[in-house]
């Protein structure tokens, strides 16, 4: 299993707009999926994507907003943590805050992944972005467990997400 730090390692990298044209022809022979290409803004090559550019940016608009509230123009306060992996010396915990500004007080949730001992330290540590559901934060505390050590198949199971199908 290639374990990847890079964005853009798992993804197929066209380094030209005619070899990306070139890939989305041969994806209409075969499928009827219709893809789209975009710029990466991590390595500035193309790859190909299955969302559309108007779902891109309906999700790049909903995450924005998110980060607005996150960004200190919300008031939140925290309202639990527990502790739910320890895999290969990684620790993932999970906390759970409260949007203050916000009528129906929504809840959003974060995960940060340990490695050390985060009560003794010392440690290093790394946050998720947040989510408006607990599964959206523990799916991206397995990119950062396994760049920091953990196996992904282990830390699916002990962050209860087992049911996922891993590629290798």
């Amino acid at each position: 299993m290639r374990i990847a730090t890079d964005p853009c390692a798992s993804k197929r990298t066209y380094f030209t707009k005619a070899a990306v044209n070139k890939a989305l022809r041969e994806s209409k022979r075969k499928s009827d999926t219709p893809l789209y290409y975009y710029r990466c803004p991590n390595c500035g090559n193309y790859h190909l994507t299955k969302m559309s550019p108007a779902d891109y940016l309906q999700r790049q608009q909903k995450r924005r907003y998110m980060f607005q509230k996150l960004d200190g123009l919300y008031k939140k306060e925290r309202v639990a943590s527990r502790r739910i992996a320890q895999v290969n010396g990684v620790t993932a915990v999970i906390t759970i805050f409260r949007l203050l500004d916000e009528a129906d007080a929504e809840r959003v949730y974060g995960c940060r992944v340990f490695t050390g001992d985060p009560d003794a330290g010392p440690y290093h540590s790394a946050i998720t972005d947040l989510y408006y559901d607990e599964r959206g934060a523990l799916f991206e505390s397995v990119g950062i467990a396994t760049a920091m050590g953990a196996n992904p198949i282990e830390w699916l199971t002990a962050v209860g997400l087992s049911g996922v199908t891993v590629t290798q």
